[in-house]
């Protein structure tokens, strides 16, 4: 049988979760007020536009991008049905998990990292740490977690904060 390399929560994880006892965690957390722009597109947390950008409706978009936490969390049952799901950015389209939402998505982060100076400070203070998203009620594979999109965004952008590249990826970002 494997063992949970989070059991105990060994000093090496930062378990990023909403209702950690870590300060640093909360913060790094989808659910955390760390508002940032994109795209001229005011946004008031990561849950706030993981949410809105399911709604095609640019106004109830809007209003999802000013939630935060299981408020913003809330408004999925809105949206979430059968089938392809679809995401909406300025007047795109395009399917939820496909290339183009994880580069969306990545640039939330970086915007929210480099704009919000709390988020920036406690993702530099994990250092090396590993990360991880262990919350109640739900099945967690750390390995799993460590190969996904969110995880090595939070890698790649602490990196280029810790040495000053972060420009160089915001720049690469509008590239893309």
């Amino acid at each position: 049988m494997k063992t949970n390399p989070l059991a105990g929560n060994p000093p090496n994880i930062i378990n990023i979760y909403s209702r950690s006892k870590d300060p640093r965690s909360r913060i790094i957390s989808n659910f955390a007020h760390t508002p940032f722009v994109l795209d001229d597109e005011q946004i008031a947390s990561m849950e706030g536009f993981h949410q809105g950008i399911k709604f095609e409706n640019i106004e109830e978009r809007r209003h999802v991008f000013g939630l935060c936490g299981t408020e913003a969390r809330k408004q999925r049952v809105k949206v979430n049905k059968p089938g392809i799901r679809y995401c909406y950015w300025g007047d795109e389209k395009f399917v939820s998990r496909s290339q183009q939402y994880y580069q969306l998505y990545h640039r939330a982060m970086l915007a929210k990292f480099t704009q919000s100076h709390e988020a920036r400070e406690a993702l530099l203070a994990t250092g090396d740490d590993f990360f991880g998203h262990r919350v109640p009620r739900v099945k967690y594979n750390f390995e799993e977690f460590q190969k996904s999109h969110l995880c090595q965004s939070l890698y790649q952008i602490r990196e280029a904060l810790k040495s000053d590249a972060v420009f160089e990826l915001q720049r690469l970002d509008k590239v893309a």
